[in-house]
């Protein structure tokens, strides 16, 4: 069970109700609204905190790379250099599109 799993299983868990109509039961859960939308707002930002941190990670890494001009990189190089920039690109892409739906979930 990972993390998410096991926070959500506390919060359904805790206000589970069985419910038995003639011979059939059911379980019931009751959420707190308030309590589930802080959760994934917190959930939200922990992740936001991650690809900020990896972004920053990536590009100690390749210190190297980034310290040589664009123009005068060559074979190996070239190629650490381009797949530093699909990896950034897709990292602050995905912050990016994160953020709109902090501030979505977080204003409305």
């Amino acid at each position: 069970m990972n993390v998410f799993e096991h926070k959500s299983h506390d919060i359904l868990q805790s206000c589970m109700q069985k419910v038995v109509v003639g011979a059939a039961s059911f379980l019931l859960w009751k959420v707190n609204k308030q309590t589930l939308w802080e959760r994934v707002l917190d959930e939200m930002f922990h992740a936001a905190l991650n690809l900020n941190l990896r972004v920053a990670h990536e590009m100690d890494q390749q210190k190297e790379v980034l310290n040589i001009p664009p123009d005068r990189l060559d074979g190996p190089m070239k190629d650490r250099f381009e797949k530093l920039k699909k990896v950034r690109l897709v990292l602050e892409s995905s912050l990016i599109k994160l953020d709109d739906a902090i501030m979505l979930f977080h204003d409305f």
